[in-house]
């Protein structure tokens, strides 16, 4: 029988097989072996390095590193016709995988080798995304804070989106900083306007003083040198009674720059309602007509009821006999309007302005000086708001326009 018969006659588990014979003062030399005809493989196992790998991929992980056992060996002497004495040693590995076993063991190794590569890839990507994220929210929410985002520079994906940001906010920061040199420029000119106002309005307080005092001593002497005279006593009335009016407006100009207006929110709504309801009671015949949900205005409310007992007092003197004064009260997107609307002939345009100027009326009662309108007028520019006259449809509206308050 020949060797590889004895082998595959003997050895069902294809074990390597190696036979060598020693010579006197020779030595042992291999004479046969089962690797080198194919004996040990199935017929699976392809030829090559790629084969080689696998196998020893194989044994690597699943014989030594998950069994953790080492090859079996064993060796007998043999009789050989011919070569006398010789020895065999066969070597087994105590869990062996097929050929292309071992190559898809391999395949599937490297597939896992390339997924934990590529997940070791993407967290430490998203790490420095987060890291990215979290500098520049911090720069963000602090524009004048320090914040380094030059750590993230790579000529990668991360490292655009840092040099983006940088960009966008540098260029936030300077739009910021030109926008407050913006506003400081503003403010003093606003500033400046103010102070050369405040320089007018005294000048021309002090023009009205001396008007008022030059006029008052000369007045008072034809009042009595003229006293059976009755149509230039009428007329020197007129004149005082301009003069009274020249001095009540410094008067109230004087109290406006004191800084006595109490600005606060309100719900005009609501105070209207009440206020038209207690001068109904009277027996003055107001009414309100407007929203009953809440209007919030910035006013001050004993300064605005000041204002209405004026204008309330202009209207009275025009309406129509019987008919009922309406405090109208309208909302737009930026405006809050508030008129007092009276039944009446219509103001001339040429004066619709002109009835708010100091010292005009169409009274010559010594009680109306022609100061109401126009310190009305003062008194809601204090306020912010405006005061105009307005020819409606059936009558006239003398229209206050608050601007919607921006509340904290």
């Amino acid at each position: 029988m020949s060797l590889t018969q004895a082998y595959l006659a003997a050895v069902p588990s294809r074990a390597s097989l190696q036979v060598t014979f020693s010579g006197t003062g020779r030595k042992g030399r291999v004479i046969w072996r089962s690797d080198e005809r194919a004996l040990t493989h199935s017929s699976t196992r392809l030829d090559g390095w790629w084969q080689d790998i696998a196998d020893t991929w194989s044994e690597l992980i699943i014989s030594k590193g998950v069994l953790k056992s080492a090859p079996v060996q064993a060796s007998e002497t043999i009789r050989i016709s011919g070569l006398g004495n010789a020895s065999a040693f066969l070597t087994a590995t105590p869990f062996t995988l097929p050929d292309l076993a071992t190559r898809a063991f391999t395949w599937i190794s490297a597939s896992v080798a390339l997924i934990a590569i590529l997940a070791f890839y993407w967290g430490h990507n998203v790490l420095k995304l987060r890291r990215l994220r979290a500098v520049a929210y911090a720069m963000t929410i602090r524009p004048t804070g320090g914040g380094d985002l030059k750590q993230f520079s790579a000529r990668n994906e991360n490292g655009t989106l840092a040099r983006v940001f940088y960009l966008l906010l540098t260029r936030s920061r300077s739009r910021d900083a030109n926008l407050v040199k913006r506003q400081r420029k503003q403010e003093f000119l606003r500033a400046e306007k103010l102070r050369l106002a405040e320089a007018h309005v005294q000048n021309r307080k002090a023009i009205l003083d001396a008007i008022g005092h030059e006029i008052r001593a000369p007045l008072q002497s034809l009042v009595n040198t003229t006293k059976d005279q009755e149509a230039v006593q009428q007329k020197l009335a007129r004149i005082r009674r301009a003069v009274e009016a020249l001095h009540a407006a410094t008067s109230v100009e004087d109290g406006l720059r004191s800084g006595d207006v109490a600005m606060a929110p309100h719900n005009l709504a609501d105070w209207l309602q009440r206020f038209a309801n207690n001068l109904d009671k009277d027996g003055r015949g107001v009414e309100y007509v407007g929203p009953a949900h809440e209007v919030l205005v910035k006013m001050d409310s004993m300064q605005l009821e000041q204002i209405l007992d004026n204008l309330l007092e202009n209207a009275e003197r025009f309406r129509v006999p019987g008919s009922n004064i309406e405090l109208r009260l309208a909302e737009s997107s930026s405006l809050i309007e508030l008129a007092v609307f009276n039944c009446g002939a219509p103001i001339p345009e040429a004066d619709i302005e002109r009835i708010f100027d100091l010292g005009v009326t169409d009274s010559d009662a010594p009680s109306n000086s022609g100061l109401g309108l126009f310190a009305s007028r003062i008194y809601a520019l204090a306020m912010d708001a405006t005061l105009t006259a307005r020819n409606e449809v059936d009558g006239v509206s003398l229209v206050m326009q608050f601007p919607r308050p921006v509340l904290d």
